[in-house]
């Protein structure tokens, strides 16, 4: 982690903060969450119920942004012959989520968001989510990320100054 955060040190970060009503959102969420043919759907695969979460919702609507602005979703590698950095645009949306673990911070990998619905965002997250606390998750699920996203606000935060990890271009929190 030091290594990691050390490198970032030599990214440019800017900072933009704005509050967001959520409370349309929440509601109908809620409306959504608790119909019986999504709420069948909202489960693990040994019949375990999931909580519909802002985290999906935001992990789409990002992949629908980085469709409109390709440059974004990018990761900084070393140009070969100049030894210049150089942006390499990706075409899968491969975002990483921080994850607080009893290990400490660790960063899975969603791939393929912009294929993915609510739905399977929601299991793909928490399948990640649980492999990251259980110290179960294999080196090549946290590879290959672009963006990272970040959720503060599930425990009670309201704004934060994320650190980009190389050779990412952006975080999200």
């Amino acid at each position: 982690m030091f290594k990691s955060m050390t490198r970032s040190l030599s990214i440019p970060h800017f900072l933009y903060t704005h509050t967001v009503d959520l409370t349309d959102f929440a509601r109908i969420r809620n409306r959504v969450a608790t119909r019986p043919s999504i709420a069948a759907r909202l489960q693990t695969e040994d019949g375990k119920p999931l909580k519909l979460t802002l985290l999906p919702f935001m992990l789409k609507a990002l992949s629908e942004a980085v469709s409109s602005f390709p440059i974004v979703n990018s990761r900084v590698v070393a140009n070969g012959k100049t030894d210049h950095p150089a942006l390499e645009i990706k075409g899968s949306h491969n975002f990483g989520l921080a994850v607080d673990t009893p290990q400490g911070l660790l960063v899975p990998v969603v791939r393929n968001v912009q294929d993915h619905s609510i739905i399977s965002l929601t299991k793909e997250i928490s399948r990640l989510g649980h492999l990251a606390r259980e110290g179960k998750l294999k080196p090549e699920d946290m590879q290959d990320a672009t963006l990272v996203v970040s959720n503060i606000g599930s425990i009670g935060g309201q704004v934060v100054a994320p650190v980009i990890l190389s050779p990412m271009t952006a975080i999200v929190a």
